[in-house]
């Protein structure tokens, strides 16, 4: 994994103890509602994640509550990167 994604990843855990999970050199972290926001701030302003370029929603109905999970995927054009 790229150093400044691990880097991103490492701060996300630290400030706000974030879960990850990787799959195929594709990184997810996973923040709670009320954090999302300053993350995002923290991506923006500290690793170069400056661009949303999709935001949809996974439906666990049936298996969980609360069902819902929003997605964002975030790319930093300056290292060629992409985060959910």
């Amino acid at each position: 994994m790229d150093q400044h994604l691990v880097n991103a990843v490492d701060a996300l855990q630290s400030r706000f103890g974030a879960e990850t999970q990787t799959f195929r050199d594709q990184v997810t972290i996973y923040l709670n509602q009320d954090q999302v926001i300053e993350g995002c701030r923290l991506l923006r302003d500290e690793f170069s994640f400056r661009v949303m370029t999709d935001e949809t929603v996974v439906d666990y109905w049936g298996r969980r509550e609360p069902r819902f999970d929003i997605v964002y995927q975030l790319h930093s054009r300056e290292h060629n990167l992409r985060l959910f």
